[in-house]
């Protein structure tokens, strides 16, 4: 499963470079011109708190994966928490105008009444690197993950 996965996204991948590669677009002198959708347009790129940050604190995912209902491991993804410098650059150089980043709850919120200012200063950080690349930040603050805490008291069906 895992492979195929990793084949399908290498495909993708692929299929976009094609893209830039026969509109004009390079990667060293980067394009906000996109004809085929207009120049209103915004291209842009994501990421995913537990998808791509790595060192997943406890979420409702993470014991999802601790339970063995998937034969997928988790890892660190692909590391976001110690690249995202270089991700970001990417993207601009790729011509993004917009960098979604899916903030992580368990990481800002690791007990109901506790606040991790380091995982603050996290974003804080990403989202003024997205600024200096000159592209526009956009947050996600659910992408259907939240605290272990949360969890054990029901998730989001628990109405407090």
């Amino acid at each position: 499963m895992r492979t195929r996965t990793r084949w399908r996204g290498l495909a993708a991948l692929s299929a976009a470079v094609a893209v830039l590669m026969t509109s004009g677009v390079s990667a060293a002198q980067p394009s906000r011109e996109v004809p085929a959708f207009g120049a209103d347009f915004l291209w842009g790129v994501a990421s995913s708190g537990f998808q791509s940050e790595g060192y997943a604190p406890d979420s409702n995912w993470s014991r999802y994966i601790a339970s063995g209902a998937t034969a997928d491991p988790y890892r660190d993804s692909v590391d976001f928490a110690r690249r995202y410098i270089g991700d970001i650059e990417l993207a601009a150089r790729l011509g993004a105008r917009v960098y979604r980043v899916g903030i992580e709850w368990a990481r800002l919120q690791p007990a109901p009444h506790a606040w991790d200012e380091a995982a603050f200063g996290f974003y804080d950080n990403v989202i003024a690197r997205i600024l200096a690349a000159g592209m526009r930040p956009m947050l996600t603050l659910d992408h259907w993950v939240y605290p272990g805490w949360a969890s054990d008291r029901g998730g989001w069906r628990d109405p407090g």
